[in-house]
């Protein structure tokens, strides 16, 4: 009860009294703390219970009781319970609530802020109390408010402690170099990290200009100095270098942006560095290791073209020789002895054929050729030359095709070739009986589909996983029995993959083999599809032919003294007349002291090599106005890039050593049939 006699002075007293305890405190807690326990004692309350509303989520939340065990009662489903539900949704005017056993419940507004509940046993507060409590809680809602915003703040400005706090650790201790920049482009703070990574010291380094920092001479500098004056919200970036202090240089990756100041003042340019000397580093560890893995490449394609020289010189010396001491004995046994020298040579440069052609896929020196080319003519070509061998073995070759094959197509006919000719071989030495059959078709529009079958003995299913890899075969004995280094089959896989093709195999023992492999070849149109025939001579070309006897003069530029003794023995069988340089020097000297009819030219010749004196020699001709002479390479130099070299020197053709007899006759017989001075297409065929 109010301790005073008059009813007047006795509510003025408790205004007072109540008013004293608002506002002391800032702090919404400690605040009600020292108001509620003096107000509960003054008005005879039991508990009191302040609800406030949350400015985010504009929900009412209990924020206080007193005393703090009477919160229990909030959290049974009792009278107060009920009473604080139905006024939270209700009118926000004063309410007295009977709670029963429990008293009387007072619900004081506090504006749009909540409201507060004085919780009283006995009787509820006169009418003229509550009105006088009226200003005393609308001065606490103004203190709640005002308590609240102090909260806020101070979060406010602890969390920005803590942000500051967190950035100036950021600062201090990122790997990066983090620096501001005047109007003038002066340095006005910069982070440890400059240190660290230039060894310069911080203080030496505030207040200079950015450009004097740097690795710049006057004109970068002045151009530097111009872009930052000019900066705007965009980055500037750009890569600069440093010295240390020891001499060491620094690279770095520089951004700048432009930052307004958030109060409105000047605005400052704020950058960063980051140390990207490893990474040049790594770079040009990287650039030194790729040009030492080219020189080795290169010095690797070298020795591969010196071991194919110098392998292939003497092999022609062998097989050229015996071909000529074949074609000029009689006696049975000697042709006999002869003819299996040359299947051994063949055979030898078979096998070196493999390990050159496999060393240089490995090496990366494999080169395509795409050329417009007859396809039915190719795969006649190609069973052409293994008839002789699988007649020999008494098997059947025969060749299928759908109707539907292109006629003309475009790709590398050297290559697929080689590969064809690498999987008949094969059937032919693992068939004893039988036959062998060729087949092609077209699969799309581009892709084709070739296939060789055999008759022969046929692979186990769980060698046929490794039958391409190198130096693989079916097992040991099949080395011993068939011979052969295990390197056709991986030639040609890696071949046909090179040509975005696919390569595999259907086999079973006893039931024969049949490998397949794909290729793209652009088809090629022909708005003539008549059968093309080849032109033979007529009676009065075979007479003009006739009157010349046939015979060439041919100039022979080798220095090799075995060869120069096989090109005389073999054009002498032929007919022809020859004469000899032992280097390119003599070989242009002799062009232009007389007419030849054909210059065979190696291309490795002390003096002057071969391409040198072809180029002379078409010099001559083209000053003298006299008609070019046809020249064609006869060079162990037998790789596609050789034969591109010699027809960019302004020869005719190339002839690889060992030289096939054949072919030689071939390029004879196209002189021969020429009666006016034309320039030769290249009839070689030349798969090396």
């Amino acid at each position: 009860m109010v301790p005073f006699s008059n009813q007047s002075l006795s509510l003025i007293a408790l205004q007072y009294e109540l008013a004293l305890l608002i506002g002391q405190d800032l702090r919404l807690v400690p605040m009600l703390k020292r108001f509620f326990p003096p107000t509960l004692k003054l008005l005879g309350c039991r508990a009191a219970h302040i609800w406030l509303r949350d400015e985010e989520t504009g929900n009412l939340a209990h924020r206080f009781s007193y005393p703090s065990h009477d919160t229990r009662r909030l959290s049974e489903d009792g009278p107060l319970t009920e009473a604080v539900a139905l006024h939270s949704v209700g009118p926000e005017e004063a309410q007295v609530v009977h709670l029963g056993d429990e008293g009387w419940a007072h619900f004081l507004p506090l504006g749009e802020r909540g409201f507060c509940v004085l919780v009283r046993s006995e009787d509820p507060l006169a009418p003229e109390i509550k009105a006088a409590l009226s200003p005393i809680f609308d001065r606490l809602r103004t203190a709640c408010a005002a308590c609240i915003e102090h909260e806020q703040t101070e979060a406010l400005r602890a969390q920005a402690t803590l942000g500051e706090q967190k950035l100036r650790t950021v600062f201090e201790t990122v790997g990066e170099v983090i620096f501001q920049l005047d109007d003038g482009g002066r340095v006005e703070s910069l982070n440890p990290a400059w240190t660290r990574i230039t060894g310069r010291p911080v203080a030496g380094s505030l207040g200079r200009r950015l450009t004097d920092l740097l690795n710049t001479d006057d004109d970068n500098a002045a151009e530097l100095q111009r872009q930052l004056m000019t900066v705007t919200n965009e980055n500037l970036a750009f890569n600069a270098q440093v010295n240390t202090p020891d001499g060491e240089i620094r690279h770095l990756s520089v951004q700048l942006k432009r930052a307004r100041h958030p109060g409105g003042g000047a605005s400052r340019l704020i950058g960063t560095m980051v140390d990207t000397t490893e990474q040049h580093r790594l770079v040009d560890r990287l650039v030194h290791a790729r040009a030492r893995a080219e020189e080795a490449n290169n010095a690797k394609s070298a020795f591969l073209a010196n071991m194919s020289h110098e392998i292939r010189t003497p092999m022609n010396g062998v097989i050229g020789l015996a071909q000529v001491a074949l074609a000029e004995t009689r006696e049975p046994e000697t042709r006999n002895q002869l003819a299996m020298i040359l299947d051994s040579a063949e055979h030898l440069l078979t096998v070196i054929n493999d390990i050159l052609d496999f060393s240089r896929i490995e090496a990366g020196q494999i080169a395509f050729h795409e050329t417009e080319f007859d396809l039915p003519a190719l795969l006649a070509d190609t069973l052409a030359q293994m008839r002789l061998p699988v007649e020999q073995k008494g098997l059947s070759l025969s060749l299928k095709t759908d109707q539907g094959l292109p006629h003309r197509v475009r790709g590398d006919a050297i290559r697929i070739k080689q590969v064809l000719l690498n999987l008949l071989g094969n059937a032919c030495k693992f068939t004893s009986t039988g036959s062998i059959t060729l087949r092609a078709r077209q699969v799309d529009n581009e892709l084709l589909r070739f296939e060789v079958e055999d008759t022969g003995i046929g692979i186990p299913a769980e060698k046929q996983l490794c039958i391409f890899d190198a130096f693989a075969q079916a097992d040991n004995s099949i080395v011993r029995g068939y011979g052969g280094t295990g390197l056709g089959l991986t030639i040609s896989r890696r071949l046909v993959e090179l040509m975005n093709g696919e390569i595999g195999l259907e086999s079973a023992p006893g039931a024969g083999s049949r490998f397949w492999f794909t290729a793209r070849l652009e088809c090629v149109k022909t708005p003539d599809t008549r059968v093309q025939t080849t032109a033979h001579p007529t009676p009065a070309r075979r007479q003009a032919r006739s009157d010349r006897h046939a015979r060439l003069n041919i100039l022979v530029a080798e220095d090799n003294l075995i060869n120069r003794r096989l090109m005389e023995a073999l054009l002498r069988q032929m007919g022809h007349n020859a004469s000899f340089a032992e280097n390119g020097q003599v070989a242009v000297a002799s062009r232009s002291e007389r007419e030849f009819d054909l210059v065979l030219m190696d291309m490795q010749m002390p003096v002057m090599d071969g391409l040198t004196a072809t180029r002379a020699i078409r010099k001559y001709e083209a000053l003298s106005g006299i008609r070019p002479v046809p020249v064609f390479a006869l060079t162990a130099n037998a790789m596609a890039v050789d034969r591109e070299a010699c027809l960019a020197a302004g020869m005719d053709g190339h002839l690889p050593k060992p030289l096939k007899r054949s072919a030689l006759e071939a390029v004879l017989r196209d002189i021969e049939r020429r009666s006016t001075p034309t320039t030769l297409q290249d009839r070689t065929d030349n798969d090396q």
